[in-house]
C-alpha cells in the first residue's frame, strides 16, 4: 500500500464531502486529491527502448513515488502487452537498464531494490541491482544478482557481458577494484568467468570484448582482448599499476586507457596512456604514451586522470590532458617565507580558518569555492601524433581552454583571463581565441575581446570557425587568416528579437556545419537558412516560416553519431505556430528549399527517433488532456500512426480540465501578447470560476503540454488546480529594461482583464503565484494592485538594491552580473540606477499592500538569498500586513524533499481555498505554529503517503 489508511488520512476525504460535493453535486466526478498524487504514474523521460528491429517495446512506467514496472508490449500486434514486472525503486539511465541484444531474441534490464527495503537497509548492507534476462521467444526469465552493469555483443548477440559489484577488499585508494565479469551465452546457456575486471566494454561491432584487470597487490592487473569469434585471449599490457579510462573509438577499431603507476617522490599516481589499434593485417599495434620518453613534456608534470583519453577518427593522433604531479612533503624545496609558530590560544602548528577577499580577485572566493573541485581537476590538452611520436602541449596557463577538431591544421583555444573579473562583475564576458598549430603549439591571437561564440564552431574539415558579432556571423579561414561576413547581404536579421535581456546583439541560433564543411545551417527567428561559408549564396530552406508566423525551433538529430548535418539525408525540425502554439514536425529533402508539415496539431512532440534497421520512428505526444505517450510511424512522411502506450487511464476517473483558451491582449506598453486559460474541471459556459495566476516569463510557447500531477518544488501544479475548480491564467511577460517589475505588472494586468473578459474567471476571486523570478513579480504585483484577493510568492526578490551584491550561492558568483546582463534587466549598477532599482524593488512600496501573502523561502537557498525572503515578510510584519512565510530547514531554491514539496503544495491550496472559495480556514493560517508545538502539528497533518 503506497497511502497511509490511518485515520488521519481520511481528513482528505473529509475536506473532499465537506467542501467539494455541494460545490458540485454527487454526479461530478471527484478531483484529483493529495492521496492521488504519489501513485500517479508516467513514462519517465528517455525510459523507452527499441530492438534494432522495431518488433518490441519496452518502458518504466513509474508513480511520483513508490515502486515501477517494467512493461514490454510486441509492436507487430497492435501494441499487444506481453508481460509485465515489478523492478523496484529505478535510479539512473534507462538507456543502460534497458536493453534488447542486436538480433531481438533477448531483453535484458535491471531490477532495482525496492524503495521500502532500500530505507530499511543499513548502510554496510544495501540491497543490490539484479539483472533479468528475457528470452523473447518464450518469456522464460534468467535472473542474475549483485549487478553493477550489463552489455550484449552487437554481432555475437547471444553473449552478455554481466559485471558484478564489487566485494568489499580494504580501503583506500590502493584496494583492488576488480570483480567477477561473467559472460553469459544465452543460447548454450553456460557462463564464462573472468575475475578481478574493473572495466569492460565491447567495440561497436561486438567482434571484441577489452577488460581491465584489477586485483588484490596488483598481481596480473593489466588491459586484456577477448576475440568473441574464437574466444581467444589477448594479454596487450600487463604490469603493477593501475589501468583505467578503458575507451573504444566509435569505428571500434582502437582503444585507449591510463595506466597509474606508483612513485616515491609523488602524493599521486603518475600516468601513461596506453593505445591499441587494429593493424591491417590483423592484431593490435599498442602504443605506449609515457612522458619520460617525450621530449618537450614540461617537467614535474604527468598525464592527468582528470580527462579521458581519446584517439582521433582516423587513428593518428591520441588526445589527453596533463597536469602539475603533487610532490610529497619533504621532496618538494623547503618554504622559507613562513613560521610554524602558533597563536597563543591555539594547538602548535594550527593555523587560523580564513577567507582573504580583494577586490581585484578576478573569480569571487565564494566562486572559488563552489569550482574546487573542478580548479583542482585542472589539465591542458595535449596530443600525441602517432605516426612521428611527437608529443605537443596545445593548452597552458595563457590559454587554458582549448577544442582540437579532428581535422586541420589548428585548434582553437580560448583565453578570458584578462576579462574575467570584468564578466564576474557586469556579466559582460569576454574572451580572446587563438588559433594554435596542432603540430608545433604557435600560438595566434585571431579574435581579441570577443563576446559571443557560435554553437559548433570549426567546420569537419577543420579548415574554417564560425563566429557572430554585432547580429551577423562571420566565418574565419584558420589556413588563409581570411574573413567573410557570410550573412550581411542575407534579407533577414540573425538577431533574436524574443531576448529582451541588457546583451547588445542576441544571436539566433547557428545549428552547426554540413557534413561537407560547405555550408552552415543558420536560423533567424523564424526560418532555417542554408549559408556557404563563402558567403555567396544563402538559401532559405524553410521558405515560409517569417511569412506564416511557424518558429522553426530546432533540428531533431536522428543520428547518434554525426559529422556535421549531412544533407543527403532527411532533416527533420520541431515547429510552432506562433499564432496558435500548435507544434508539429516539418521535414526537408537532401537540403532544397521547402519544408514539409509531417504533424501539426494542438500538441507538444518529443523525442523523434528512427528505429535502427527499419524504416519505422518513434516519437511522444502530449495534449494538456492526455500524458506523453509513445507512438509508432513508418517512414519519413510520418504515416500510419500507431499509438503504443495510454499512460494512466486512471485520469478519466477524476475531474479533468475540459481545456484551454489562448487569449489576445496588449501590454500597457503597447505590446501584442498572449496567455494561456486553462479551464476548470465541469467548466459550464457562461460561468465564472476562481483563478489562479501562474506567472514567470513567457509562457504560452507550453500552451499545450500536459502537467503530470505532481509534488513539484516549486509547489503549483495546474493540473491539480483545474481538477479542483479553478481557471488557470498564464500569461506571457516582456520586458523593458530597467523595469523588470514594472513590466509585470504592465503585462499581467491586461491579460487579467483578457481572462474576465472571456467570462471564466472571476474579477472577485483571482490570486496570484510565481516561484523564484515569478516570485519576485507576485511580491511586486501586489505592491502596485489590490486586484488580486490572494497571493503566493515562492523564494522571492525582493529588495533590488540589497540583492544586486549578494551571492548566488549554488554558483558562487554575485547577482551583479545577472542583474546588468541577464534577468534582472538593469542596465547598470544601483548607484548609477537609483530610480530604476528602488520603483521595481517590492519592499520599498510594502506600505501598499493589502492581499494577504504566503511566502515560502528557504534557509540554504543558493540562488535567491533568504535573507530576501526575510527582509519582506520583516517589513510587512512591521506594517501589520497580513503574511506568513514557510521556511523549509536545509533546503535550497527549489524543495527536493518530498515531504517538503507535499506540504508547501497541501498548505498552498489550503491557503487560496480559503480565500478565494471560502474553505475554512486551517489553525495554521489563523494563528501560526509556536516553535515547541510544531512537532505535534506535523504529526497532525494529513499524510498522503508513507
Amino acid at each position: 500500500m503506497l497511502f497511509k489508511t490511518s485515520l488521519k488520512s481520511l481528513v482528505l476525504s473529509a475536506i473532499f464531502l465537506a467542501v467539494y460535493l455541494p460545490l458540485h453535486g454527487s454526479n461530478a466526478l471527484p478531483p484529483i486529491s493529495w492521496s492521488d498524487v504519489a501513485g500517479w504514474k508516467h513514462i519517465p523521460p528517455a525510459s523507452a527502448s527499441f530492438p534494432d528491429n522495431g518488433q518490441w517495446f519496452a518502458y518504466w512506467y513509474s508513480p511520483n513515488k513508490g515502486d515501477s514496472e517494467l512493461i514490454l508490449r510486441q509492436t507487430t500486434a497492435g501494441s499487444q502487452l506481453a508481460k509485465t514486472w515489478e523492478i523496484g525503486e529505478t535510479a539512473g539511465n534507462a538507456r543502460t537498464s534497458i536493453v534488447f541484444n542486436a538480433d531481438a531474441s533477448f531483453l535484458g534490464f535491471v531490477k532495482f531494490p525496492a524503495g521500502k527495503a532500500k530505507e530499511k537497509a543499513s548502510r554496510d548492507n544495501r540491497p543490490q541491482n539484479k539483472l533479468v534476462l528475457v528470452d523473447l521467444d518464450d518469456l522464460e526469465e534468467k535472473t542474475f544478482d549483485n549487478l553493477k552493469g550489463f552489455s550484449f555483443s552487437k554481432k555475437h548477440p547471444a553473449w552478455v557481458a554481466i559485471h558484478l559489484t564489487t566485494p568489499r577488499q580494504g580501503q583506500g585508494n590502493d584496494a583492488a577494484r576488480g570483480a567477477d565479469l561473467l559472460l553469459y551465452h544465452t543460447t548454450r546457456k553456460t557462463t564464462f568467468n573472468i575475475g578481478n575486471v574493473s572495466d569492460y566494454a565491447f567495440n561497436v561491432s561486438g567482434d571484441w570484448l577489452a577488460y581491465l584487470i584489477d586485483a588484490t597487490g596488483m598481481a596480473g592487473n593489466g588491459i586484456f582482448l577477448r576475440n568473441m569469434n574464437t574466444g581467444e585471449i589477448l594479454s596487450m599490457e600487463t604490469g603493477k599499476a593501475r589501468y583505467t579510462n578503458l575507451r573504444w573509438t566509435e569505428e571500434g577499431d582502437a582503444l585507449v586507457a591510463l595506466k597509474a603507476l606508483k612513485d616515491d617522490d609523488y602524493e599521486d599516481d603518475l600516468h601513461h596512456v596506453v593505445a591499441l589499434r587494429k593493424q591491417r593485417r590483423g592484431g593490435f599495434e599498442k602504443i605506449v604514451v609515457d612522458p619520460s620518453g617525450l621530449d618537450g613534456f614540461p617537467e614535474g608534470m604527468t598525464i592527468s586522470p582528470n580527462r579521458p583519453p581519446s584517439w582521433t577518427k582516423d587513428l593518428t593522433r591520441i588526445d589527453f590532458g596533463i597536469h602539475q604531479a603533487a610532490m610529497k612533503q619533504g621532496k618538494q624545496p623547503k618554504d622559507t617565507s613562513g613560521t610554524d609558530e602558533a597563536a597563543p590560544s591555539g594547538k602548535p602548528g594550527e593555523k587560523p580558518d580564513l577567507v582573504i577577499w580583494h577586490w581585484e580577485d578576478p573569480r569571487l572566493q565564494s566562486v572559488q569555492q563552489v569550482r574546487r573541485r573542478s580548479d583542482e581537476n585542472q589539465n591542458y590538452l595535449s596530443v600525441f601524433h602517432v605516426d612521428n611520436k611527437r608529443f605537443v602541449r596545445l593548452a597552458d596557463e595563457a590559454v587554458s581552454v582549448v577544442i582540437a577538431p579532428e581535422k586541420g591544421r589548428f585548434a582553437i583555444g580560448y583565453d578570458n583571463k584578462p576579462y574575467e573579473l570584468l564578466g564576474s562583475l557586469s556579466g559582460v564576458n569576454y574572451r580572446d581565441i587563438y588559433k594554435i598549430d596542432l603540430q608545433t603549439a604557435e600560438k595566434s591571437m585571431i579574435l581579441e575581446q570577443h563576446r559571443i561564440a557560435a554553437g559548433n564552431p570549426v567546420s569537419p574539415d577543420g579548415n574554417y570557425m564560425v563566429y557572430f558579432e554585432e547580429g551577423h556571423y562571420f566565418v574565419y579561414h584558420l589556413e588563409t587568416d581570411e574573413i567573410i561576413n557570410v550573412t550581411e547581404n542575407i534579407p533577414t536579421s540573425f538577431v533574436n528579437k524574443r531576448n529582451d535581456v541588457n546583451v547588445e546583439y542576441p544571436p539566433t541560433a547557428s545549428w552547426g556545419w554540413t557534413s561537407d564543411s560547405r555550408s552552415l545551417i543558420l536560423t533567424d527567428n523564424y526560418d532555417v537558412w542554408r549559408v556557404d561559408y563563402n558567403g555567396r549564396n544563402a538559401v532559405n530552406l524553410t521558405v515560409n516560416g517569417e511569412q506564416n508566423a511557424w518558429i522553426y525551433q530546432s533540428r531533431i538529430r536522428i543520428e547518434d553519431r554525426e559529422d556535421g548535418i549531412d544533407l543527403s539525408k532527411p532533416m527533420f525540425i520541431r515547429m510552432m505556430d506562433d499564432n496558435t502554439k500548435q507544434t508539429g514536425i516539418a521535414r526537408i529533402d537532401r537540403g532544397r528549399p521547402g519544408a514539409k508539415i509531417l504533424l501539426m496539431e494542438d500538441a507538444i512532440f518529443s523525442g523523434l527517433s528512427k528505429i535502427a534497421e527499419t524504416d519505422l520512428y518513434s516519437f511522444v505526444r502530449q495534449t494538456p488532456q492526455e500524458a506523453p505517450n509513445y507512438y509508432l510511424a513508418r517512414g519519413v512522411e510520418l504515416e500510419n500512426i500507431q499509438k503504443l502506450t495510454d499512460v494512466y487511464p486512471e485520469q478519466n476517473e477524476l475531474a479533468w480540465s475540459p481545456g484551454q483558451r489562448l487569449l489576445e491582449f496588449v501590454s500597457d506598453k503597447g505590446d501584442t501578447l498572449q496567455a494561456a486559460l486553462y479551464l476548470p474541471a465541469g467548466y459550464e459556459e457562461g460561468k465564472s470560476y476562481p483563478t489562479v495566476v501562474y506567472i514567470y516569463e513567457r509562457l504560452t510557447q507550453n500552451l499545450n503540454s500536459y502537467a503530470r500531477p505532481s509534488f513539484p518544488g516549486g509547489g503549483f501544479n495546474r493540473s491539480i488546480y483545474t481538477s479542483n475548480g479553478y481557471a488557470v491564467l498564464m500569461p506571457d511577460i516582456v520586458y523593458k529594461l530597467n523595469d523588470p517589475g514594472m513590466s509585470a505588472v504592465w503585462c499581467v494586468l491586461p491579460a487579467l482583464d483578457a481572462a474576465i473578459e472571456t467570462g471564466i474567471a472571476d474579477a472577485d476571486n483571482v490570486a496570484i503565484h510565481g516561484h523564484s523570478w515569478g516570485g519576485y513579480q507576485t511580491s511586486h504585483l501586489i505592491t502596485q494592485t489590490n486586484r488580486f484577493k490572494a497571493a503566493v510568492a515562492g523564494a522571492p526578490l525582493t529588495n533590488m538594491i540589497s540583492m544586486y551584491s549578494l551571492i548566488y550561492w549554488n554558483t558562487g558568483g554575485a547577482n551583479q552580473a545577472i542583474f546588468e546582463s541577464s534577468q534582472g534587466r538593469f542596465t547598470s549598477g544601483y548607484w548609477d540606477n537609483w530610480e530604476a532599482y528602488k520603483r521595481n524593488s517590492p519592499v520599498f512600496y510594502a506600505a501598499n499592500v493589502q492581499t494577504p501573502l504566503l511566502l515560502m523561502h528557504n534557509d540554504k537557498d543558493g540562488a535567491v538569498d533568504f535573507t530576501q525572503g526575510i527582509e519582506y515578510y520583516n517589513t510587512l510584519r512591521r506594517l501589520k500586513k497580513p503574511v506568513i512565510m514557510l521556511q523549509y530547514e536545509g533546503e535550497n531554491h527549489g524543495l527536493r524533499k518530498l515531504p517538503n514539496q507535499a506540504d508547501y503544495a497541501m498548505r498552498m491550496m489550503e491557503f487560496l481555498d480559503h480565500y478565494l472559495k471560502g474553505a475554512e480556514a486551517p489553525a495554521w493560517l489563523l494563528d501560526g505554529v509556536p516553535l515547541l508545538e510544531m512537532e505535534k502539528h506535523l504529526e497532525d497533518r494529513p499524510r498522503v503517503f508513507e
